[in-house]
């Protein structure tokens, strides 16, 4: 896959907030890239009936199915910077929204429209790139988070974002450290941090193997 310059910021701008015909397209394309990213954090979420799931960032909604399934009586909220997103996935889902067990929002990381300790466990995938606010943003989470609540951020590792041009662009780039450590700086206490490899993939004649992190972590209540 050949990505040049002009495209590159363009589609870095996409990834932040898509909008428009490039935004939908763009919005498919990452379904099929982070395909693995949004599986296997699901995965580790270890998803329990009864619990309610917030996401941050799920563009089109493409992997709720897989959140309702993972246990019994789930129910989502999904926030996202992107109005043309939440119409999407409201769509795509109206199925779930219908029977009351989605719901959507337009909304920034660090004011969610969810009532204080309502929330099992937030996670978000490939989104910390784009945050500003960090302490605003851990706060709130800490405010919508039950007092036994989980966070899980997963994120492509430092050394792995520089093969894709579009990160060159108001990206904000981590090692494994740095996640712990923001966490940590923020009130939570991190749980572990999972790393995985997918296989090769070509990006302008670079093959290299993509890797991607997801550090799971709870409020520090005595450290807050």
């Amino acid at each position: 896959m050949h990505i040049d310059e002009s495209f590159a910021k363009e589609i870095a701008a996409q990834l932040r907030k898509p909008e428009g015909e490039l935004g939908l397209e763009v919005a498919k394309r990452m379904n099929e890239s982070n395909k693995a990213m949004n599986l296997q954090t699901i995965e580790l979420l270890n998803i329990q009936d009864n619990q309610l799931i917030l996401e941050i960032g799920m563009g089109n909604g493409a992997f709720i199915s897989n959140i309702l399934n993972a246990a019994s009586n789930i129910k989502y909220v999904g926030c996202d910077y992107s109005n043309d997103m939440v119409e999407l996935a409201s769509e795509l889902n109206a199925k779930f929204v219908e029977r009351g067990v989605v719901s959507f929002f337009n909304a920034s990381v660090d004011k969610l429209p969810v009532s204080n300790h309502s929330v099992d466990t937030i996670f978000t995938v490939n989104t910390l790139y784009f945050w500003k606010e960090y302490s605003n943003t851990f706060s709130e989470f800490k405010r919508v988070l039950k007092p036994d609540g989980m966070i899980a951020i997963t994120i492509r590792p430092k050394h792995t974002m520089h093969n894709y041009p579009p990160t060159r662009y108001n990206f904000n780039s981590f090692t494994e450290n740095d996640l712990s450590d923001l966490l940590t700086e923020n009130g939570f206490k991190v749980i572990r941090i999972a790393h995985k490899t997918e296989p090769e993939a070509d990006i302008n004649g670079n093959l290299f193997n993509p890797e991607f992190m997801v550090a799971l972590a709870t409020p520090d209540h005595q450290n807050t």
